[in-house]
């Protein structure tokens, strides 16, 4: 009988031993995600009109010409090519002119090395990039459509800010300055002056190896598309002409359209008008521990 008493005794503190034991080891508990999204740029819509016609009622204002740049993505979101095609309006109507492919290739580090426009397949331009430690020295455009091609040498202050630009064979020379919060709000090309005011927002390029926004504001070659805006251009004066902006935003603060213009008695005359779409790019990520 006690034999048996003693037996169940240690079968109990058994049962009591492994229970404490899987209390102590519990499994804790799976982690928990969100997904982050990132808007990357997928397409822009670039239109330039003419002047107001006074001869017809309102005063309307024709297009000149419409260009459309279509970015293209593999699955990891690494851009594979922009499509650039453009048509000119003649009495009203859109005429296609060039269909073209703008290829980018980066360095190692992420650089962008090689810029590249392609027509049918064959290069007709390209612009090398050129580094020497970790800044941007040196681009050669080879200008092929155009039979010619020149080099930009770059040059940097001691806050590694680019300051001057000078291409002898295309004879350009621009200096940059900087307002507090490091961007060119100031240039000189040739003689001429340009300033720049800005938002607060986001450029649609944030998260791209480069900014065509000196594309889209008729300065190319003027400044290297590794020059980052952080901002977007609200207003441009040339040599004392103003073209202003409006911008409309999304809920992400970025540009979905802005209209440039001058004023003219109290009347926004257009000059350009460009609407930016975007695709998302969704990334699943632990949440951080507490």
């Amino acid at each position: 009988m006690k034999n048996t008493q003693k037996s169940i005794l240690i079968a109990s503190l058994s049962v009591f031993l492994f229970s404490c034991s899987s209390d102590d080891s519990s499994t804790p508990p799976p982690p928990t995600y969100h997904i982050e999204k990132t808007p990357y740029i997928s397409e822009i819509q670039q239109s330039f009109y003419e002047s107001p016609d006074p001869t017809r009622e309102g005063n309307p204002q024709d297009k000149i010409i419409d260009i459309n740049y279509d970015f293209t993505y593999d699955a990891d979101f690494n851009l594979q090519h922009i499509t650039y095609k453009d048509a000119l309006y003649k009495n009203q109507v859109a005429i296609p002119q060039q269909d073209l492919q703008l290829q980018p290739t980066l360095d190692p580090q992420g650089r962008l090395k090689l810029w590249e426009i392609k027509e049918k397949g064959e290069t007709v331009d390209d612009y090398v990039y050129q580094y020497q430690d970790d800044r941007l020295t040196a681009i050669t455009y080879n200008l092929r459509s155009k039979g010619g091609s020149f080099t930009s040498q770059l040059s940097y202050n001691d806050n590694n800010q680019l300051v001057l630009n000078e291409a002898l064979e295309a004879n350009l020379l621009i200096d940059y300055k900087y307002n507090a919060k490091n961007q060119i709000d100031k240039m000189k090309f040739n003689g001429q002056n340009v300033s720049f005011t800005y938002d607060d927002k986001k450029s649609p390029f944030y998260s791209l190896p480069f900014d065509l926004t000196s594309v889209l504001i008729n300065f190319n070659f003027i400044l290297p598309y590794t020059y980052h805006f952080p901002n977007n251009v609200t207003s441009i004066v040339l040599d004392g002409q103003m073209v202003q902006a409006d911008y409309t935003y999304n809920e992400n603060d970025l540009p979905l359209k802005v209209v440039y213009y001058t004023m003219e008695n109290e009347e926004k005359i257009i000059d350009f008008e460009i609407n930016y779409s975007y695709k998302i790019k969704e990334t699943k990520v632990e949440q951080s521990k507490l």
